[in-house]
């Protein structure tokens, strides 16, 4: 009898050679932390295709979660979301709208 570790993994998800990550450099040292509707607002108003495109989206903006006395705040009301210097703003977009 052998020993099976592989019986409880899952297959690793593998992105399409069709589809592309974005990424943008984010240059504030703050965001709302509210922010996602406001965001997806405006990158629809670029790029109105985003909605509707297959394998298309947007990652979430990374912050600070509990690092050199940061915090997230609880309560999304006025709160501001503290950036490090390395925050990236990535959008996962097919190749052929790349150019766009």
């Amino acid at each position: 009898m052998y020993w099976n570790d592989d019986s409880g993994k899952k297959p690793v998800y593998q992105v399409p050679d069709e589809v592309v990550d974005v990424s943008f450099a984010i240059s504030c040292p703050t965001i709302p932390l509210d922010h996602a509707h406001a965001l997806s607002s405006e990158l629809l108003a670029v790029m109105p295709w985003l909605a509707e495109e297959a394998g298309a989206g947007v990652h979430l903006i990374h912050g600070a979660a509990s690092g050199n006395g940061w915090f997230r705040p609880e309560d999304p009301g006025n709160e501001v979301l503290h950036l490090s210097r390395r925050p990236r703003m990535r959008l996962r977009i097919p190749q052929h709208r790349l150019d766009e």
